[in-house]
């Protein structure tokens, strides 16, 4: 009995990551604001986190922007409604709704969902495209001639992320939690 709930809430999280890029790529904003994170990151791991304090203050600043701004898109609003008391009455009765409807097995499959694909394969998949010869190209068009491999390949994977696994898994998250959907 309990085999064919977690089934529909593995095909919900499948669902869910493909929404999730589809969602965060089409929103220009969410990606420009994924970009400055992700270029002080190469700089900070360039630089081996031997960088001011300012710097991580920065990323951390503007994740929580894309956050909000993750939130307001979500649930049709605009920036202007996230200091609004009904737009949060509104973000909780959808997180209730949602956790009533979908726990449990439709919310763990989710959760599986994340951990395999979003966490895991992707993951996967950058360590593997990020190689030594795609490094090496990477650099070569960046016209930088002489860097250390092992940096230069764990700056690039920062950059990766901070534009992709790391985005993601707030809209993915968010919307697992009933953020932006279509009832209450």
């Amino acid at each position: 009995m309990m085999i064919p709930h977690l089934k529909k809430g593995l095909l919900e999280g499948i669902r869910l990551f493909f929404w999730t890029f589809s969602f965060f790529y089409r929103h220009l904003s969410f990606i420009i604001l994924s970009l400055l994170p992700s270029l002080f990151r190469v700089v900070q791991s360039w630089n081996q986190f031997q960088t001011p304090i300012w710097m991580e203050v920065f990323v951390e600043f503007s994740r929580v922007v894309l956050f909000f701004f993750i939130i307001a898109f979500m649930m049709n609003g605009s920036i202007q409604h996230l200091s609004q008391k009904e737009f949060w009455k509104s973000v909780q009765k959808h997180f209730e709704w949602n956790i009533r409807q979908n726990w449990p097995h439709v919310i763990i499959g989710q959760i599986l969902i994340f951990i395999i694909c979003l966490y895991g394969l992707m993951n996967l998949l950058f360590e593997l495209l990020l190689n030594e010869t795609t490094v090496q190209m990477i650099m070569i068009l960046l016209q930088i001639e002489e860097y250390d491999q092992h940096l230069a390949r764990e700056s690039l994977l920062f950059f990766v992320k901070n534009m992709s696994i790391i985005p993601m898994s707030m809209v993915y998250i968010l919307r697992m939690l009933g953020i932006g959907t279509m009832k209450p």
